[in-house]
């Protein structure tokens, strides 16, 4: 950690440029913020992301890998309170649905590789979990 960035923050805190979100907070029509209090961290976070075909989760270190949310199993490593995380496990599976858990991006998993079309950027794999409607695949196409 950068001790500057601490100055920073508690500059834009005075500045008024700073939202403290407790709960769930709608940044924009279709983007929601969740709090998963106390699960992995005190503070984690999972990002809500609606489309047509219904809703998408950008899981954060909420879910560290597939085997999580699949089995119910928290890692074996976490700050948290270990049904904290469980309960996120359900919100989260709760809201893509049981049987599509291919809308979750988890936080540390390569399998998210396996399971999704994907290439390379650089030296960076990149995972493409939905297309827009009227879009091509950057995977098949690249």
């Amino acid at each position: 950690m950068n001790l500057d960035d601490i100055d920073r923050l508690d500059r834009a805190i005075a500045d008024g440029r700073v939202t403290f979100i407790d709960g769930s907070h709608e940044v924009r029509p279709g983007l929601t913020l969740h709090l998963a209090a106390d699960s992995h961290t005190f503070g984690s976070q999972w990002i809500e992301v609606a489309s047509p075909e219904g809703p998408y989760v950008v899981a954060s270190d909420s879910v560290v890998s597939y085997a999580n949310l699949e089995r119910m199993w928290p890692p074996g490593y976490h700050q948290g309170n270990c049904w904290n995380l469980l309960e996120t496990y359900g919100r989260i599976k709760r809201l893509v649905g049981e049987n599509r858990l291919e809308r979750v991006v988890v936080g540390h998993d390569m399998e998210l590789f396996r399971r999704s079309p994907n290439w390379l950027a650089g030296c960076n794999p990149v995972a493409e979990i939905h297309i827009a409607a009227g879009e091509r695949s950057f995977a098949i196409h690249k």
